[in-house]
């Protein structure tokens, strides 16, 4: 739905042993640790292809917070005389070695390891150290500066493995630039599938770098740009990347990044970026920003003409609508993580929902926090106000025979316990007048 397993999108108290989880558009409680039940998933899957093609993304959500393991795997972290945190962490990525090595075996079992490419990869760098007050111990992270959420190396850069016997040499490092967004175009070219002409690809083909034939990175070019909240600001925390040098507008609490910055602001930012030559300073501490101004300001321009085009193309506001009401999914559970709004930058209390509607007519309820107080249920969606009483300790009210417009905006749905109105914590919104597919 949207964050982790016990994150707001999911059912409260949920957990990684014996988690509630979605599968096929229904909530259901598995047995078992969480990512032994994807990988269990994930092998099903394969053995049912019968050597025919196949995808299957196994994305595990370890390791992750909340740091829950089964003791066999943290134990010898432990032993060892590491951080609890950080035993656990380790404990994680011994259950991942684990289960990669399960489907790995699989394919050797159905005889298509040969004729199978293996990616691994991660989603971004590791929760290092955010300030010297944090009290995550530090780990091993390859000497790489920052953390998740940084736009310097440690916050984006990541293990890239790939395995394909027979066209890729075994046992190879390669030092040249590749990105998340090559992936596509490197599988694609690696089928022999051509792209559809009216689809503009951002990324390259790394097919050519995997087989050892020769290729140029001088042109490759890769931005980065990391802000709370859905509303990107132009220099604000962002990098460019080439294959040698790496510009950056460096920020020390991007999170906070909210508003617009003042001339001011901006202009104090534009006189202190940095630039690495990342091929021989990886750990990005000597500033070659006033060495090589014309280097700065080149890649300065690619990114005002980047940030611009990716602004202008799309929705600035980056955020998608939610569909209500479609034949195809008629009921829809919302949750504080994908709510916007002012509030949520402050406690996250009290959001709305950017909502595409169908016409008809609607079921809608509303499971709340702790009610101390009577107060008064609300729910708005363009001209639509309904209001229903509620009473202290009370945890659901439903509305029911709501008629819905076709139509887009934004829908609240909060209480009130006095004048300052507070948000639930999910909001199940279901069409009535069709049958469920």
């Amino acid at each position: 739905k949207g964050g982790g397993i016990g994150q707001a999108a999911g059912p409260t108290g949920n957990t990684y042993f014996d988690p509630i989880l979605e599968h096929n558009n229904v909530s259901k409680k598995f047995e078992g640790y969480c990512d032994d039940i994807f990988t269990n998933a994930a092998l099903d899957f394969i053995g049912q292809k019968d050597k025919k093609p196949f995808l299957a993304y196994l994305a595990t959500n370890l390791p992750h917070f909340p740091l829950q393991v089964p003791d066999e795997r943290a134990e010898p972290y432990r032993k060892k005389g590491l951080h609890e945190d950080n035993a656990l962490t380790y404990g994680m990525i011994d259950n991942i070695d684990y289960n990669v090595g399960r489907v790995l075996e699989k394919l050797k079992e159905l005889g298509i390891e040969e004729n199978t490419i293996v990616i691994f990869l991660s989603d971004n760098g590791p929760r290092n150290r955010r300030t010297k007050n944090d009290v995550y111990p530090g780990r091993w992270t390859a000497n790489l500066r920052g953390t998740k959420t940084s736009v310097y190396e440690c916050g984006i850069r990541v293990p890239f493995f790939v395995k394909w016997p027979g066209h890729i040499q075994p046992d190879q490092t390669k030092k040249t630039m590749g990105t998340v967004i090559d992936i596509l175009p490197t599988i694609l070219d690696a089928c022999n599938i051509q792209a559809p002409e009216n689809i503009k690809i951002d990324g390259k083909s790394l097919l050519p770098l995997w087989t050892g034939k020769k290729t140029s990175s001088e042109n490759s070019l890769f931005f980065t740009q990391m802000h709370y909240g859905p509303t990107p600001f132009k220099y604000m925390h962002f990098a460019v990347r080439t294959q040698k040098y790496k510009l950056i507008s460096p920020h020390d609490f991007p999170h906070g990044i909210l508003y617009q910055p003042k001339d001011e602001e901006l202009q104090e930012v534009l006189a202190n970026l940095e630039l690495y030559n990342v091929e021989e300073d990886p750990s990005e501490r000597i500033n070659l920003a006033k060495d090589h101004p014309d280097v700065v300001e080149d890649l300065l321009a690619k990114y005002e003409n980047w940030f611009d085009e990716v602004t202008e193309e799309r929705d600035a506001k980056g955020i998608q609508k939610i569909y209500l009401g479609t034949p195809q999914q008629p009921e829809v559970n919302l949750s504080r993580f994908d709510w916007g709004g002012p509030r949520v930058i402050s406690k996250n209390e009290l959001g709305h929902w950017r909502v595409t509607t169908e016409s008809g007519l609607y079921t809608i309820s509303l499971d709340l926090p702790e009610v101390n107080e009577d107060g008064m249920a609300h729910i708005k969606y363009n001209r639509l106000h309904l209001t229903k009483p509620i009473v202290k300790g009370q945890r659901n009210v439903v509305f029911t025979n709501v008629s819905l417009p076709k139509g887009e905006g934004n829908f609240h749905a909060y209480f009130k316990i006095g004048r300052l109105a507070t948000g639930p914590l999910f909001v199940d919104v279901k069409r009535m007048d069709i049958k469920e597919k």
